[in-house]
Order: C-alpha cells, then structure tokens, then sequence
C-alpha cells in the first residue's frame, strides 16, 4: 500500500523545502505504534512534478497516520490520523507558516493561557493557526517510545519552545 502526500504553502504553491519530512505511522493495535516507513524527505517523487512524499509500506488490514515536520521550523508540524491501509490513498497537505520565534521564551506555562496568548501576539491568523497545528501534533504522537517518532516530538518541542509556549503543559 503507499499513500502520496503532496505538501503545499498557503498560497497552494508546491511546497519545495528540503527540510520537511514525513513518515507513516501504523496505529492501528493496542500496543505501542510501529512505523510503517523510514523518514522520507520533502522532494519531486517518482519524478513527478509535485512536491511531497510517496509512502510506501507492505502492511495492510491497518490505521495508520502521517507525521510531517519541518526540521527547519519554518513550516507548522502536523499529523492526519485514522487513515485507512487497506487502499492506496493520496493526500494534499497545506502546511502553515510559523510566527518568528519569540526572544523571551515560554512565556505559557499552562494550557487555558494558549488562547489568550495567541490572542496577544501580532501575529497572523495563519501564524496562529500555524503555532496550534504544532500543538495537535505534538499531542496526537506525545509518548510514543520509537526513535523516529521522538525526533518528531522534540522537533515540535522545540518549535514551541521558540513561540514562547512550554511544551510541558501538552
């Protein structure tokens, strides 16, 4: 099975940067989640001429959710979850642009402080928008043990660090 996920800035242009990645992630059993494929980097694909990622796994009879993050931190993390494996599937991924970093650091220490926060700060509505899809992500893969999987989780971290938001509260 494989999925093709092509990645898109908000202008809906192909996203070209070399500095996201994604990966595929069976959640489908009770223990812990298995990757379904290696990290797989932003790029043409197959020669194609849209940018993104082709997934490709042998496992069928499964859920499973993609992963993409941006090493660089210019782009928002996300996940799509409840994705089916019995079919091929293709997705269109619009990813967000980040706010600058912030220069005083967290600044938000528990959650019911996020909104107002984000409400203070003279960012866009992408921007926001951008800082909470960092959020979900982090929340939707938090926990899980596989290496891969936590170098997504300390790069959304990370990025939430710089927006002067402590990833601890999540």
């Amino acid at each position: 099975m494989s999925c093709d996920v092509h990645t898109y800035d908000t202008s809906y242009v192909a996203l070209k940067s070399k500095t996201v990645q994604l990966i595929a992630i069976d959640t489908s059993s009770s223990g812990a989640p298995i990757n379904l494929t290696a990290v797989v980097i932003n790029g043409p694909p197959l020669g194609g001429t849209y940018y993104g990622a082709q997934l490709s796994f042998g496992l069928t009879s499964c859920v499973y959710q993609v992963a993409i993050t941006d090493s660089a931190r210019i782009y928002a993390g996300v996940t799509i979850p409840s994705l089916n494996g019995n079919v091929d599937g293709e997705l269109e991924v619009v990813l967000r642009r980040l706010p600058p970093k912030t220069p005083a650091g967290a600044v938000v220490r528990t959650s019911t402080q996020l909104i107002a926060y984000l409400a203070d700060q003279p960012w866009s509505f992408e921007q926001r928008s951008a800082v909470l899809d960092v959020v979900h992500a982090l929340v939707s893969i938090r926990g899980w043990e596989d290496p891969i999987a936590r170098e997504f989780i300390a790069n959304y971290e990370q990025t939430l660090r710089e927006r002067g938001v402590d990833p601890a509260i999540f």
